[in-house]
């Protein structure tokens, strides 16, 4: 990476020009600015699959002004080896309304997540049964994550389509993003033994209330939200995937992770008393020591989690890169 005090100054046309003086043997290089460090991860998985299969090397780093707006305002370097790769937020639903929304969505070279965040992904429903099993190394997973999940993505449908339509409309004193996720996490432990059942229900009464008031005060505009609600259910926005477009910290430390560690204490308890099963007490410390030794933390599992290649968004960011790759290899 160059120096921070010249990142503003690195262009496609410099990277490229800087390529064609390395030797025909070397695979070109191609400059990758994402938001943050922790980012990186994310970004060298959708990418890392194309630098063997056609000879390219990306180079992934953040610049030295961290975050969504650092990066985009690189937009103008940014070519066929200059990339930019940010989190979507809600400007891949905002119809080109924003400048951020537009640079996403009409910049050939600015390659963005679909959903909210990578921490979306994380979440992705169908993956969190074998992030259990990281976390605790027990396979006995009762817990129906799709079902809840998808119950609790049909909950806060309509709540997270007001926020994002209020924010398309520059209004979001109107309903901040802050009141959303206030209402739609999770406010008590849930009990996994009723699927969540009780935690559920609060958010739905939460939701129902703050409905009413949205609908009572934008009455004259309920039928813009109609036409809004139409564009970004064509987008991947539904009832059953809203939660892959709310925000994702909120989803993740308010939602996910609390239904997590629940699962998982139980899940280790279990684990706990197999172990210990027919064996002296001192036999059985030793295993339970073993045992907390090969296991990961739960957040640490979440974090971890690549098992969402097959959510559809996911396939999305795929098709933009391999759009991008077929350009890169074309002389």
């Amino acid at each position: 990476m160059p120096p921070g005090n010249l990142v503003q100054n690195l262009t496609s046309n410099y990277l490229y020009a800087a390529n064609a003086k390395r030797s025909t043997s070397l695979p070109p290089d191609v400059q990758v600015y994402v938001e943050g460090h922790e980012d990186i991860g994310f970004w060298r998985m959708v990418l890392q699959q194309y630098e063997q299969a056609e000879n390219v090397r990306f180079r992934i780093t953040q610049p030295s002004n961290t975050g969504k707006i650092s990066v985009l305002d690189l937009r103008d370097q940014a070519g066929k080896y200059l990339l930019l790769c940010v989190d979507s937020d809600f400007d891949y639903l905002m119809d080109g309304k924003t400048p951020a929304s537009r640079d996403i969505l009409t910049h050939s070279y600015i390659f963005h997540t679909y959903a909210y965040s990578i921490e979306n992904y994380q979440c992705y429903a169908e993956s969190l049964h074998q992030v259990c099993v990281q976390a605790t190394l027990n396979d006995d997973v009762q817990f129906d994550f799709v079902a809840v999940l998808e119950e609790y993505s049909a909950i806060v449908y309509d709540l997270v389509l007001w926020v994002i339509y209020l924010q398309s409309c520059d209004k979001p004193h109107h309903f901040s993003l802050d009141s959303c996720n206030n209402i739609i996490g999770f406010q008590t432990i849930p009990d996994v033994e009723q699927q969540c059942r009780q935690a559920l229900e609060g958010v739905r009464k939460r939701v129902a209330t703050e409905l009413q008031r949205l609908r009572a005060e934008f009455s004259h505009e309920i039928s813009e939200v109609q036409n809004f609600q139409e564009k970004v259910q064509a987008q991947g926005f539904s009832p059953t995937t809203a939660y892959l477009f709310m925000q994702g910290h909120t989803l993740k430390t308010n939602v996910v992770l609390i239904i997590l560690r629940a699962v998982c204490h139980k899940l280790e308890s279990q684990k706990f008393a197999l172990l210990q099963e027919g064996v002296s007490t001192e036999e059985g410390e030793r295993r339970r020591k073993e045992y907390k030794n090969q296991k990961k933390k739960v957040e640490d599992a979440l974090t971890l989690n690549t098992e969402f290649r097959q959510c559809f968004l996911y396939q999305s960011i795929q098709n933009d890169i391999e759009q991008y790759i077929k350009e890169f290899t074309t002389v």
